[in-house]
This record gives C-alpha cells, structure tokens and sequence, in this order.
C-alpha cells in the first residue's frame, strides 16, 4: 500500500428515487467551473467502535457531508423549476467512490438525511447534503418476533432477526452481510432474557455490549462484526509515520481511563414445567387463513411446547404458521369452515432472579468500578466477561490519534505500524477504529488508532 496519498478523483453518482441519477464531480483546482453543478468538499466519517464510556454497547453509523455548488440552482430543494424537485430528500442515495492510481476505491452507499441550501453571501449557491448509512436506517426498525429453540446461538439469532427485517424491504435498504464476516464465537449462546427490545438500534447496542463485539456497515455495504478483545490475528498494512505521511500525532484516552474494576449485573433464569400460559375462548373464525396476533404472554414465556385449538362445530383447524417473543405470540391458521373456537396454550415460563459478579485489575483502588448489565448471554459466561472486561480496562486507554496524507484504502478495523518516534517517541501496531477523509483540492484522513490488545 502507498505511503503518501495527495490526491485522488472522486466521481459521486446520486440516485433519486424516480430512478433519475445524477453524477458529479469534485471541483480541483477550479477544473470544474465550466459545470453547473460540482462538487467542492465531502467529508466521509467511518467507525466500528463504539462512543462513549464503554467501548462496546453503542453502535455507531458511518457519515458523509457532501458540500456542493449548484449554479443552475437545480439542486436546491425548494427549487420548483428544477427536474429534480420533490425528490432531493431521504428517499435519494448516495454512492461514492475515488480513483487512485491502483483502480478504484469504493466508499459504499450511503443514504441522504437531510438535503438543504446553506448559501452566504459570498457563496449563493451552496447546497450540503448530510448521509447516513444503511445500520441506521435499519436501526429505526422494529424487532421482529423470532422463533427461540432451546440452546440458540447468538449468531443464528442476530442473522434471523435481520432476515426478517430485510424481507420487509427493498433491496436498497437490505441489510446485508456475508456470514463469515459475523462472529460472536466467544460468547456463542444467549439466553431469553435479555432481548425485549423497541428497535433494531436498541437489539444493535445490547449484543454489542453483551458479547463484547462491536457491530458495524463496512464499505462494501456489508455487515460486520469485531471482537473487542482479540486484535491481534491481522497483519499490518502500512506504516504511518512522521517523517513521511503524518502531519499529527496525538496521544488520547479512551472512555475507560481512572476505573479499576467492573460491577456486572446478570440474570440467572429457572425454567418452569409445561403449564397452561394462555386461554383465548369464543375466537371467530372464518373461512381460510385467520391470524391471530399480539396474544399477551405475560413477558416470562421461555418456550411454547403446545397449541391447541378446539372448534365449536367439531372442525379442525389447521395451524400454519407460530411466531413468538416472550412477551407476545402469532399464530396463523386455516379453516374449512365459519365458526368460533377456543385456543389454548401450554409452554414454559422463566422465573428470573439478578446477580452481580465483580472484578478488579488490582485492590488498591477499588471503589472506581464501572457497572455494567448483562442480560442476554447465560450465566455460566459471566465470568469470562468480567475477565475481559477487566483486560479493557487496562488495554483500550491507550490511543492515538493521527492525520496526514493517508491512504484511503485503509479500512476501519485494519491494523497499521505507527513510527513516530521522531516526535513522540510512539512505536507499535494500532487498530483503525475511526477514519474520517476530507476531500477537497487534495485529500487529507484522520484515523483514531487503538493499541493493539495482547501485544
């Protein structure tokens, strides 16, 4: 990978949701004022870690700000002459990529939140449009109910979850992923608890926090998953260094700096025996599919082992389809004929009680404790992620943050070779965990590094 990047193209394609695009281009060095319209600034914000006190928990969505000038003031918004006008909103879509001098460098899809004129006096044709990606848009989304068997690997859930939010969708807002690409082999197996949730985002962050696992979009518009505490598997892709690329160096602190020890709450359930959980009686009935939705669980049901549906004329209902949370439950059934029913249903309760586990880096300090709730990975896990989370509290103080003339083929989570003992006397291997570019007449990154755990 190439050392010292000064500059690049940039072709930006916007697609409207009447299927229009339009394409522009970067102004450089005034070779664009021939156009109408172009470009003359953008601003690419790319994360996997979490902000904030904890390192996990808090997932965060990659931004775009794209600055442009709009001459023919055809992409002004409010602009009722313009082709485009009822479409420069948050239905449009944004894909960006630069051209180096290897091919191209693509910097995903990203999607319009707010598209607004910002002119000055100086500059009357100003318009900025400000992106976000696909995890927050799907974020917004409700949390489908999904079937929970015994022993459900996180995995398999999380990837269930965003199969059914995906088929509500079109195919530009999927969320999509490669499963190699998700991972939390550390703490493989959930447990029920700890998922009653009012959206994506929500469901996001307390799988990020409980296993440790930081979850975000890479720029190939995909999914991804990073483990928090093993950072040591990639091999460097470059060098960053003050003598060559680097016009700053700084040393930060993470979120975690003066604690000593961690304080986790978790939830250890009893599994009741098959019981009678709900009774729904003179239920109308119709010819053909029924559905009977958001049946009250009671918010403790573990598992449903039984569903019985007894017709008044003596027909038999044929059950189709049963989907379950434990708070609510649906069920989908066909009948041959008109008339009313009772359905009953048998299933398993949880009776949860909460404990706490506590660990620390050493006994002098005690008291700064940072406490953490984990409900959704079972007991028997608990331990190992007090251990880890102590192992962070040492580890993940130890940052950077760097800008210079960086290469923008380094990806957030890629591990780079910081030489800056010229000036800081800093050496080492740090992991990418935000890179943000600047892209004007030249192009300019800035990376916050973290120090590589185990090294």
């Amino acid at each position: 990978m190439v050392e010292r990047v000064t500059s690049v193209q940039c072709e930006l394609t916007i697609k409207l949701s009447n299927a229009t695009t339009i394409p522009l281009k970067l102004d450089v060095f005034g070779e664009q004022h021939n156009l109408v319209n172009y470009i003359t600034n953008i601003s690419k914000n790319e994360s996997s870690s979490a902000q904030g006190v904890n390192p996990v928990g808090v997932v965060s969505s990659d931004t775009l700000t794209i600055e442009l000038k709009s001459v023919d003031r055809s992409l002004i918004p409010e602009n009722e002459a313009s082709p485009y006008f009822g479409f420069m909103d948050n239905t449009a879509i944004i894909l960006i990529k630069l051209i180096d001098e290897i091919g191209d460098i693509t910097f995903g899809k990203m999607y319009v939140s707010q598209w607004s004129p910002q002119v000055t006096s100086s500059n009357p044709y100003r318009v900025v449009i400000e992106c976000t990606d696909i995890l927050s848009i799907i974020g917004k989304s409700s949390v489908p109910s999904i079937n929970m068997p015994e022993g459900m690997l996180t995995k398999d859930y999380f990837l269930a979850v965003i199969d059914a939010v995906n088929l509500k969708n079109d195919s530009d807002h999927q969320l999509n992923y490669t499963a190699s690409d998700i991972s939390f082999s550390e703490f493989p197996e959930m447990q029920f608890s700890g998922i009653d949730l009012t959206n994506m985002s929500d469901l996001f962050n307390i799988i990020s926090q409980s296993t440790l696992t930081n979850i975000y979009i890479g720029r190939d518009n995909k999914l991804k998953t990073d483990y928090c505490c093993n950072d040591t598997a990639s091999e460097s892709v470059c060098t960053l260094s003050d003598n060559v690329n680097l016009l700053n160096i700084s040393p930060t602190t993470g979120g975690l700096v003066g604690f000593n020890g961690v304080k986790v709450n978790y939830n250890i359930g009893v599994i009741n025996p098959i019981s009678k959980v709900v009774e729904l009686t003179n239920q109308q009935l119709v010819i053909g599919e029924n559905s009977f939705t958001n049946i009250d669980l009671g918010g403790n049901v573990f598992k449903i082992n039984i569903i019985e549906i007894v017709a008044d004329d003596g027909s038999e209902p044929v059950i189709t389809l049963v989907e379950y949370s434990k708070n609510n439950l649906k069920i989908l059934l066909t009948s041959v004929t008109s008339t009313t029913c009772s359905i009953y249903i048998y299933g398993q309760t949880v009776n949860n009680s909460q404990m706490f586990i506590e660990k620390y880096k050493d006994t002098i300090n005690n008291n700064s404790v940072l406490t953490l709730t984990n409900t959704m990975i079972p007991a028997s896990y608990i331990d190992k992620f007090c251990t880890e989370m102590v192992s962070l509290l040492g580890k993940k103080n130890s940052r950077l943050t760097v800008a210079g003339w960086i290469n923008p083929r380094i990806l957030v989570g890629d591990t780079v070779y910081i030489d800056a003992a010229a000036s800081t006397k800093l050496t080492g291997y740090y992991k990418v965990i935000t890179a943000t570019w600047n892209i004007a007449a030249g192009i300019k990154g800035s990376l916050q590094l973290m120090k590589l755990i185990g090294e």
